[in-house]
């Protein structure tokens, strides 16, 4: 087995290039959005069929398994299309999370998170006593105001007395949602997207539907005081939760707070350091596999022959040299087939070098290291003939030139 990946990588380590890495770092970025997506919107279906597929595709690589390997060429666009078409909606979340990127502005303090916490717990206790029915949107790093309709602009502090006084039943916008960005209010009376994963919601009302709904569409935690059963519930990444206590409540607070909003001098790995590290090994795992088993192919060597120039090099000054008798000869190269992708046969020159100066004929011998214009990872292995005559002359006013003697 060892003897065997010795093979099939030594001649992927010898063709490296600076563009495979570039091409690597590309593919593990893809693949890291593509399961951090996932991954948030528990798409594990999708999770198995994306590794299903990249297993049998390096399967079929492995056992040289040609049906296969033409079906995956021609039916690639057809997959993607058809996984774009089954997953349309959680794609266009996806883009929207990867355009919607907040500044600093809503990033919680420590101090300012206790006394936010607190604030939220107290109100959303007393609502749930009082069966009064509220939706609380606590936004994350993505902002929300593409998915969020109509409301009214307020800039407050949150409090426990602001909080009970807008979920009033009296007050005409009790219905809507409060927006909070950092530890104050962005806008009330706000509505939100509705959800259609009716699995999730099951027999929720209305408020429990937008709270799911907006979840899926970033990463917001949306609190829910229930009018009918005065229970407190929270939306997050498309679940939803219910809280047995104000307790708990803050513990979901200060998990979210934590993961979103994490302090400077933050010393132990959440599970969310922890689950972004894990998908960044894994996409860069996959990333090699893939352009190892892309790039075997390429890497395989390959020989061309081409006609190249011959040119002397350096001529003394006060002599002068004929052309040579055979003004090109022929080079066979070696190297894998991106190299020669690369290669430029009409800039290639093999120039020769001169020996002492003396009158006569000279026999000039060929050296594969002075070939000009070659690109790196080709090597040439024959050259065809190895040596070419050319005549020196000592230059004087009298003395023709080499080709006028040869006329």
């Amino acid at each position: 087995m060892r003897e065997l990946l010795t093979n099939l990588g030594a001649p992927l380590v010898r063709t490296f290039r600076v563009a495979d890495a570039v091409d690597i770092a590309v593919v593990a970025c893809l693949v890291y959005f593509a399961l951090t997506w996932l991954g948030r919107r528990g798409s594990k279906s999708a999770i198995v069929l994306l590794a299903t597929v990249l297993v049998l595709y390096e399967l079929a690589h492995w056992l040289q398994m040609y049906v296969t390997l033409a079906l995956f060429e021609v039916g690639v666009t057809v997959l993607i299309l058809g996984f774009l078409i089954v997953y349309q909606e959680e794609v266009r979340g996806a883009i929207e999370r990867l355009t919607s990127r907040r500044g600093k502005k809503g990033i919680v303090r420590a101090r300012e998170a206790d006394t936010l916490i607190s604030d939220l717990c107290e109100a959303v206790e007393i609502l749930a006593e009082s069966r009064t029915g509220a939706l609380i949107v606590l936004q994350g790093r993505e902002v929300v105001d593409r998915h969020v309709q109509g409301g009214i602009h307020l800039d407050g502090r949150v409090s426990v007395p602001l909080i009970l006084s807008l979920f009033n039943p009296a007050s005409p916008a009790h219905d809507g949602a409060i927006i909070i960005e950092g530890d104050r209010f962005e806008r009330f009376a706000a509505h939100l997207p509705l959800s259609t994963n009716f699995q999730e919601l099951q027999d929720r009302g209305t408020r429990h539907t937008a709270a799911v709904g907006l979840s899926e569409r970033c990463d917001a935690l949306v609190l829910v005081v229930s009018e009918e059963r005065g229970t407190i519930s929270y939306a997050e990444s498309g679940r939803l939760r219910k809280l047995d206590s104000a307790a708990e409540c803050a513990q979901v607070f200060e998990q979210f707070l934590d993961n979103r909003h994490p302090p400077q001098n933050h010393s132990q790995l959440s599970l969310y350091s922890l689950r972004g590290w894990s998908n960044a090994f894994a996409s860069v795992a996959i990333a090699v596999i893939l352009w190892g088993t892309i790039s075997t192919p390429n890497a395989e060597s390959i020989q061309q022959t081409f006609d190249i120039p011959v040119a002397i090099a350096d001529v003394p000054a006060g002599w002068s040299v004929s052309q040579p008798d055979t003004p090109k000869v022929e080079i066979t190269l070696i190297g894998p087939s991106h190299a020669f992708a690369s290669l430029d046969a009409g800039k290639l020159l093999q120039l020769v070098p001169l020996p002492p100066p003396t009158e006569g004929w000279h026999y000039l011998f060929i050296d594969s290291n002075n070939l000009e214009g070659l690109p790196e990872g080709l090597t040439p292995v024959e050259i065809v003939p190895q040596r070419v005559r050319v005549i020196m002359q000592r230059k004087s006013a009298d003395t023709p030139s080499p080709s006028q003697n040869q006329q």
